[in-house]
């Protein structure tokens, strides 16, 4: 969950802006050592709310699978210009993956 959260930082922390605007991060996972596997729970709810010029955001999972998935989503969420970033202010989005799968590559070239 730590190097997540490290690697979701260091995408923004180029970005030192000039507001006081703050931004909390809440991270409830349920099972945080879940192996990856075709029954593994990716499905996350991500939650950002304004309150008194600060962002909250709760983003909830299963897994760490789903959570990181979730920390995705929130970097999309957040765009930035010059030394400042926005982010939209209420939001709430369920996802799961439709399918147990991600993808499926199959190198053609090497494989006929």
């Amino acid at each position: 969950t730590e190097e997540a959260f490290a690697l979701f930082q260091s995408r923004f922390s180029k970005h030192n802006g000039s507001s006081d605007a703050k931004v909390t991060v809440i991270f409830q996972i349920a099972n945080e050592v879940s192996e990856l596997d075709m029954k593994t729970d990716e499905s996350y709810r991500l939650i950002v709310q304004e309150f008194g010029g600060a962002a909250n955001v709760v983003i909830t999972a299963q897994t760490f699978q789903g959570g990181r998935h979730g920390l995705e989503t929130l970097s999309q969420l957040i765009q930035c210009e010059g030394d400042d970033c926005y982010m939209s202010s209420r939001v709430t989005i369920t996802d799961s993956p439709k399918y147990p799968w991600r993808g499926v590559l199959l190198d053609t070239s090497r494989n006929f």
